[in-house]
């Protein structure tokens, strides 16, 4: 069947692939690419003859998933699958693009097996790599071989010129090297500025944004270009004659959104919270979050303002914040009466002082009745009953704390009034009992004066 090729001067058949040679030394594959065996940058296969760029040859051989072409130049150049070496690059690496071999040079012609390679030189030299499993590299052993090692034999004229060999042909032109792009692509936080150079100062550089391979038709580089999005270029040198380098490839990424982030606070409230606050963030990006901050546990009383940043790949930083507002603790609460203190008057002025740094203080009471407050001062007028009185100070802050402060004070009279207590008792023989003497108010009297009808049946003491 015909495949739409013309001027073929050769063909090569793989496992499950094919190229073939054009007279210009173009080289097409087509088939299963599953290995790279095709050289076109992919392990996709190609159901009809694809062009692989930059490649002038003079000869090809296909294996079962390994491709190989002499050059022009009598170097050679392979591709596809390399577990045991089969390429000769010093690798066992995959290639799905074709690889010039430093060595050998001035290659007569070549031979693929299924895992292993041979070269016959110009000067009757034989080559081989690849795997050595049962001596097929020629060695005297079975080791495998990632380098082009000559084969030696004591058969006469082993290694000589053949005789049949024709004269070399004259050196054929040399295609130009590829150019280089500078940048030599990445991933970039603004755009770029790119540049092409040729090693060739003759060669004509031509090149694709949108990951094409370049030909004949594709831009001609005059100046630097601006790469503002996510882009692929292709670049190659065209030579005297028509001659094309490898392509060269670079991948540019461009980021200009920054990252993302938000921050939890747990438990979550705008109000006052009495205890620990763990705070976390999440972060996200476009194409990766290099730093995010980790979760934060507030404890201090007050108001905390806790601060995350996030960074991306290429540096862009995005920044949150949550208010924190914790108070754990009462009020701290003061007041200046004393303890047990005698006063003499029916209303008395309490003053003290309630503070409370975190949530602040929202209410102060003097026995259940709100006191007057300005600024941390307060104070409060407490009506005294005569006698014992109990008061009871009581601060509460926003978030419910509460302090409390009891004192008791003796309201002081003068007594109109005196009350023996008690007032009637009947006593035993040898039995003691406690008389008090109080006023009005409840309060003992002070320096009475005692005395019994008959001492000698009741006898008195003072304490």
């Amino acid at each position: 069947m015909a495949i739409g090729l013309a001027n073929i001067a050769s063909v090569a058949a793989g496992r499950a692939h094919s190229l073939a040679l054009s007279r210009a030394g173009e080289v097409y594959a087509w088939g299963r690419g599953a290995q790279g065996q095709l050289g076109l940058g992919t392990t996709k296969p190609r159901q009809r003859p694809t062009l692989i760029s930059g490649l002038q040859a003079r000869a090809i051989e296909a294996g079962d998933n390994v491709s190989g072409a002499v050059l022009l130049d009598g170097h050679l150049a392979m591709w596809g699958a390399n577990g045991a070496g089969q390429l000769g690059d010093h690798s066992r690496l995959r290639r799905v693009r074709p690889v010039m071999l430093a060595e050998p040079r001035s290659v007569a012609s070549l031979a693929l097996g299924a895992v292993h390679t041979a070269a016959l030189l110009r000067d009757g030299q034989v080559l081989t790599w690849g795997e050595g499993q049962s001596g097929r590299l020629g060695f005297g052993s079975q080791l495998d071989s990632m380098v082009p090692t000559v084969v030696t034999s004591n058969i006469p004229g082993w290694g000589g010129t053949p005789s049949v060999d024709p004269p070399p042909p004259p050196p054929p032109p040399v295609p130009p090297a590829s150019p280089s792009i500078i940048p030599a692509g990445g991933v970039f936080g603004a755009a770029q500025t790119v540049s092409l150079a040729s090693a060739s100062p003759s060669a004509t550089i031509r090149f694709t944004l949108d990951g094409t391979v370049p030909t004949n038709a594709s831009p001609v580089y005059t100046q630097p270009f601006l790469v503002e999005t996510s882009t692929t270029v292709n670049a190659i040198a065209i030579g005297d004659g028509g001659l094309t380098s490898m392509v060269v490839v670079a991948d540019f990424t461009i980021d200009p959104v920054p990252p993302t982030i938000t921050a939890l606070a747990a438990p979550s409230s705008a109000d006052w919270l009495d205890q620990p606050v763990v705070v976390s963030f999440t972060c996200d990006d476009n194409l990766r979050v290099a730093a995010c901050p980790s979760p934060v546990t507030v404890v201090a009383d007050g108001v905390t303002e806790v601060q995350g940043v996030a960074v991306d790949s290429v540096g862009h930083q995005a920044t949150t914040s949550v208010t924190v507002k914790i108070d754990r603790h009462s009020p701290d609460l003061a007041v200046d009466v004393q303890e047990g203190a005698a006063v003499d008057v029916a209303l008395l002025n309490v003053t003290g002082t309630a503070v409370d740094a975190a949530s602040g203080v929202v209410d102060v009471r003097c026995n259940g009745v709100p006191a007057g407050r300005s600024g941390a001062a307060v104070q409060c007028d407490v009506p005294l009953n005569p006698g014992r009185n109990d008061i009871i100070v009581q601060a509460r802050d926003l978030v419910g704390h509460a302090s409390s402060i009891a004192v008791t004070v003796q309201r002081l009279g003068t007594p109109s009034t005196m009350v023996l207590s008690p007032a009637i008792r009947t006593l035993g023989v040898d039995e003691e009992t406690t008389l008090s003497l109080l006023d009005e108010f409840g309060a003992p009297v002070p320096d009475a004066t005692w005395s019994t009808t008959d001492d000698r049946i009741v006898s008195l003491t003072s304490d």
